[in-house]
């Protein structure tokens, strides 16, 4: 109880009489009964669960619950352990592993698992997929001229026009350096040629600010 109050930010009093359950995220009669169940079945089972706290924010946490004698009845003993920190540090990681830390595109391991599953479907179904290869001109003098900083800056911009241009179901990411792939899947020559051009002539179009007055 004091775990709740404490980690949740409940008041003793409101979690009197109520059902844990009651305090899950997207809780359901049937999952419910089915971790009664199990507890029953086993004795002990474990689950990780989403906790609601008083402030409507989510905490995720371990529950052990074990059947334990109490008085003349069986009673559940829960152990809950919060790992809100597991959880963001694991999502830190998968991220980390996904993404480009400059530009927020795949990185390139991904986005070669990004093509070959595009390539391995449309091998199967017969459908069109376009790669496209893009790079900065002139990027080298850019980093000679006004740093690495400004070169960021360039790549960044690059990076925000390409994820305006395509769909939701195309793959961006970064090659390398200043060199960028485009998967487009179900999309034929012609259609990929124009989103390429309307990137184009937006990054053609965008102003760069180098911090320099």
């Amino acid at each position: 109880m004091n775990l709740a109050c404490r980690v949740l930010g409940h008041e003793e009093k409101s979690l009197l009489g109520k059902q844990v359950s009651d305090l899950q995220r997207d809780s359901s009669e049937q999952s419910s009964e089915q971790f009664h169940e199990n507890i029953c079945a086993h004795d002990a089972t474990f689950q990780s669960m989403e906790f609601v706290r008083a402030d409507g924010s989510i905490c995720p946490m371990d529950v052990t619950a074990t059947m334990i004698p109490w008085s003349r009845h069986q009673a559940i003993l829960l152990t809950l352990r919060d790992v809100t920190e597991r959880r963001r540090t694991e999502e830190e990681l998968r991220v980390a592993s996904t993404y480009d830390a400059l530009t927020g595109l795949y990185n390139r391991r991904q986005l070669m698992e990004q093509l070959e599953a595009a390539t391995s479907g449309a091998k199967r179904y017969g459908f069109p997929l376009c790669l496209a290869l893009c790079d900065v001109d002139e990027f080298k003098s850019v980093n000679d001229t006004y740093g690495h900083v400004a070169g960021d800056d360039v790549l960044a911009q690059f990076s925000t026009l390409a994820r305006e241009v395509i769909r939701t179901e195309d793959s961006a990411g970064r090659y390398g350096g200043d060199e960028f792939c485009v998967v487009f899947p179900h999309v034929k020559a012609s259609k990929a040629a124009h989103s390429l051009e309307r990137i184009r002539e937006r990054f053609g179009g965008a102003n760069f600010q180098t911090g320099e007055e």
